[in-house]
């Protein structure tokens, strides 16, 4: 009979791919990395637009 699964070191090899986009995920949301692009406020306080002068049109 055989036994149907995925080998061990597939698995480990997943396991070593995904570990540390977990870990750094975690990480970014301890660290205000998240926090900060996502605040409406600081996003606002880093932009400013310029300043389009409307003298000068066509009309």
């Amino acid at each position: 009979m055989k036994r149907y699964g995925i080998p061990v070191s597939v698995v480990v090899f997943l396991a070593a791919i995904i570990f540390p986009f977990i870990t750094s995920s975690l990480h970014a949301v301890e660290s205000g990395c998240v926090q900060c692009h996502t605040s409406d406020k600081i996003l606002k306080s880093l932009h400013a637009p310029k300043k389009v002068d409307l003298s000068e049109g066509v009309g």
